[in-house]
C-alpha cells in the first residue's frame, strides 16, 4: 500500500501520529507500529515521514526488515524482528479459502509481497478450533471480494518448524479479520 502523508500531529514529546491518503482507494490510513510512532520515524531523523511523503506501508513496515518472503508466506528468525502484531490494510481484497487438509487460508498482496498464509481467526472455525466454518469463510470472502474495506489484524506465530526445514521460525499468519460493515462481528 502506498500513502501519501497529510496528516502530521505532535503528540507527547519523542511522539508523533501519522495518518494519509491510500493513493489506490482514495482512503485514509493510519500506519500503526507496535507501540507508539516516534519522532526518528520523520525524514528530518532518516525516517519515511512528512507532509506530503509518499510512504510505502506493507507488512516490512509494521515487521521491519527482518521479515523475510519464505515459501508460500513469511517468516521471522528467532529474536529478531520490530513488532509481533499489526494491521494492515491490504492494497487489494484479500481471498479467504479452505485449502485441501481443511485449513483456513489467505491471499494476499501488500504490493512487495504476495502470501498464502494461515487464518487463525477463532470466529471462522468450529467449538473444535480445527473445523473450519466453511459458510461463514465463504460469506466473509464474497463480503471482501465485493469492495467492503478490511483491515487484517496480522502477527507472528509462535516459534515453529516447518518439517522440510531445519530451524524454528515465526511465521507470518491472519489473527483475525475486520470488516468495514461490521469491524466487532462475534463468534456464531
Amino acid at each position: 500500500m502506498r500513502i501519501i502523508v497529510n496528516h502530521l500531529t505532535r503528540m507527547q514529546p519523542g511522539y508523533i501520529c501519522v495518518a494519509g491518503v491510500d493513493v489506490s482507494s482514495g482512503q485514509h490510513v493510519r500506519p500503526v507500529l507496535r507501540g507508539r510512532l516516534t519522532t526518528d520515524l520523520l525524514t528530518l531523523d532518516g525516517g519515511p515521514f512528512d507532509i506530503a511523503s509518499l510512504v510505502e506501508y506493507s507488512f516490512a513496515q509494521i515487521f521491519g526488515p527482518a521479515l523475510r518472503s519464505f515459501r508460500r508466506g513469511c517468516v521471522v528468525d528467532l529474536e529478531q524482528g520490530r513488532a509481533s502484531l499489526g494491521c494492515l490494510i491490504p492494497a487489494v481484497a484479500p481471498r479467504l479459502y479452505v485449502n485441501e487438509h481443511g485449513k483456513t487460508r489467505a491471499l494476499i498482496t501488500d504490493g512487495t509481497f504476495t502470501l498464502d498464509l494461515s487464518v487463525t481467526d477463532l470466529r471462522l472455525c468450529d467449538t473444535d478450533h480445527r473445523t473450519p466454518k466453511r459458510a461463514l469463510v465463504e460469506r466473509i470472502d464474497a463480503q471482501m471480494r465485493s469492495g467492503v474495506g478490511v483491515i487484517l489484524s496480522v502477527g507472528l506465530a509462535r516459534p515453529w518448524r516447518h518439517p522440510d526445514d531445519t530451524a524454528e521460525r515465526h511465521w507470518l499468519q491472519v489473527n483475525n479479520i475486520h470488516l468495514e460493515d461490521g469491524a466487532v462481528w462475534l463468534l456464531e
